[in-house]
């Protein structure tokens, strides 16, 4: 009876047997062969990467140059004992071990007490241990004292595809080598060769459709070779199609990828259902077309950034598809494709976990096709733009008190002079009004023309100063609490009953605006002073220039609010008043600046609470107006 003659897949019968023979992990070859030529070859070695990038076969190449009997060297000869048992995976001290399925502490054990032993025929003794991730935390931690220390002579080498499994104490006792993903390139001039020598007659485009959805590895890349290579061999005169790599690998042909493409950018709804059932009836895998549609707007992303400088090698597709790409790509914005990547890595991993895949993928890729969150993130910034461009060409009155409308965009300002000056401008008043250099929205809505002050000193005009300041609560709590007791100079002092009334004022951003209101009433800047004081003066007195009576003067600014604020000359009768310092951030409503151009009076603005503090504190204060409580 003839023996059975076993077949050898493409991947094992060209499994690299040395260093030259690996392909794309340039660095790791280089480090190693100058570790074995200078003798410091470390006692364990950690090999990480994806699959197929060759981490068993360095950890056996390695080995061989190790125990060669001509080494160690880093170019094995191949033909020895050690170099064949390695090979044939006959060498007693190379012990390969599978972490998967010996993955417990008493497996462990074992390796620690057979370490203990000397090689038998070789120079080290070698421990393969593939896929170390899968060993329990007992297992690495009753590795970790040998691993450290190991006898004389005892090299580990770890393979594992998922390094951060890996326990970081095990890590730092190994030399890390990570693998990378083997380049399109680099597979297709790999499996050029093996397919000239197995006489496999294959289309260079099909070549590329291998290596594409290889992903990076060789092994990948091999078994699809192998398994589209029996065509050619059944039949030489057969050349191997891509639209035959296509079909036997189950992948999408870029066909149905560019008309699914189309029928989202143009949100057809029954074009993409209508092909979806095409596909399904074809029997292709719903997460599979998630996957290759991704990596189809990918390549449209690429090609709209790169814009003509893309290269079809670069993308792994023909020139011809190259130019389909490059019509395609501008039917999305370069802010959707992010988004559209990422819907579809989520709809793949959907797809991979439900029972019902067609429906969730008509529904996903639906959903991707009218994509609302997209549509309404474009139209907020067209929306943005529109405002931008409206903004540009607005008065400063106008773009601080235009109300929005529905759509998001300022009102039309009224026709102003195209050379109005946007700088605040001292304001014509009355001789016994003190001039200001700026408009106070709320003292206009507050203060009527025919409201008269009870109480005025020195210029200052303290209920109508009052009247201006933004703020409601501060407002209340100045009317209630708070009273002028003299003005000297260019020193007003203030007067309040209580120390908590004291520290309230003294609030950074309550004394700006009191300060502010000062200096707007008086016209020049003041230094404004707080002091406790008990009485309070008669209603409609006068008040002297000075303090009324000797107290204990209390600065309401803070030191650092002091140094900030920019000190100004006292203006004359002949120049304008200075601009008044800018405002820290808060919530109140910004003023409006006055301009020489006769503008319409502003429309009311509410008034805004500091915070929440000040508005409770306002509704309390209310509360006992209408009670007609004391205040406190």
């Amino acid at each position: 009876m003839p023996a059975i003659q076993t077949y050898v897949p493409l991947y094992r019968k060209y499994r690299p047997q040395s260093f030259a023979d690996l392909v794309g992990q340039e660095a790791i070859v280089q480090t190693l062969t100058n570790a074995i030529e200078t003798q410091k070859v470390a006692h364990a070695y950690l090999l990480c990467g994806p699959r197929g990038t060759g981490k068993t076969s360095t950890a056996r190449i390695l080995a061989k140059s190790l125990n060669c009997a001509q080494g160690p060297t880093a170019t094995p000869c191949q033909t020895c004992d050690a170099c064949v048992g390695v090979t044939n995976g006959a060498a007693i001290d190379i012990i390969e071990i599978d972490a998967a399925s010996n993955n417990g502490v008493e497996n462990a054990r074992d390796l620690i007490e057979n370490c203990q032993f000397a090689p038998m025929s070789g120079r080290y003794k070698i421990y393969i241990v593939d896929e170390v991730h899968m060993l329990s935390t007992a297992a690495f931690n009753a590795l970790l004292k040998t691993l450290e220390e190991p006898p004389p002579n005892v090299v580990f080498i770890f393979a594992t595809t998922e390094a951060h499994k890996v326990l970081p104490t095990i890590i730092s006792r190994c030399q890390r080598f990570d693998f990378s993903r083997i380049t399109t390139d680099q597979l297709i001039a790999h499996l050029t060769q093996t397919a000239e020598r197995e006489g496999i007659r294959i289309a260079p485009e099909a070549l590329q459709a291998i290596a594409r959805h290889a992903r990076g590895g060789m092994r990948n890349a091999l078994s699809m070779l192998d398994q589209v290579g029996v065509l050619s061999q059944a039949n030489p005169q057969t050349v191997v199609s891509q639209a035959d790599v296509i079909r036997f690998i189950g992948a999408l042909e870029q066909d149905a990828l560019f008309e699914l493409t189309d029928a989202i950018a143009r949100q057809d709804a029954a074009a993409l259902l209508a092909k979806l059932g095409n596909l399904n009836d074809r029997g292709v895998d719903p997460a599979l077309l998630a996957r290759d549609l991704a990596q189809h707007l990918r390549d449209l992303f690429l090609t709209a950034v790169c814009g003509p400088s893309v290269q079809a090698q670069e993308l792994g597709v023909s020139v011809d598809a190259l130019a389909r790409l490059q019509t395609q790509s501008p039917s999305f914005s370069r802010e959707e494709y992010p988004q559209l990547l990422q819907s579809l890595a989520a709809l793949e991993r959907d797809l991979r976990r439900t029972q019902q895949p067609q429906l969730w993928l008509e529904i996903g890729l639906m959903d991707l096709a009218f994509r609302t969150d997209v549509h309404t993130l474009k139209g907020l910034s067209e929306r943005v733009a529109s405002l931008e461009d409206a903004l540009a060409g607005e008065a400063a009155r106008t773009l601080l008190s235009a109300a929005p409308n529905s759509g998001g965009l300022p009102p039309t300002a009224p026709a102003t002079s195209a050379t109005a000056p946007l700088t605040p401008q001292r304001s014509t008043t009355p001789a016994s009004q003190p001039a200001t250099g700026f408009s106070s929205p709320a003292a206009a809505s507050a203060t009527p023309a025919s409201v008269q002050p009870s109480i005025s000193g020195g210029g200052l005009d303290w209920d109508a100063m009052i009247a201006s300041i933004p703020s409601m609560p501060l407002r209340a709590q100045l009317t209630q609490q708070a009273f002028l007791l003299g003005i000297e100079g260019t020193r007003v002092t203030i007067g309040c009953p209580s120390e908590p009334v004291l520290q309230m004022l003294k609030k950074e951003d309550r004394f700006f605006h009191l300060q502010k209101a000062v200096d707007a009433a008086m016209g020049r800047t003041t230094q404004v002073v707080i002091v406790l004081e008990k009485t309070r003066p008669a209603r409609g007195a006068s008040v002297p220039p000075g303090p009324a009576r000797a107290v204990a003067a209390v600065s309401a600014a803070p030191p650092a609010m002091e140094s900030a604020r920019p000190l100004h000359q006292v203006p004359t009768d002949s120049e304008p008043a200075p601009p008044l310092p800018p405002a820290p951030p808060d919530d109140d409503e910004p003023e409006a600046m006055e301009t020489s151009v006769e503008a319409p009076p502003p429309a009311p603005q509410p008034h805004y609470a500091d915070d929440e503090d000040d508005m409770a504190e306002a509704k309390k204060y209310t509360m006992e107006l209408l009670q007609g409580k004391p205040l406190s």
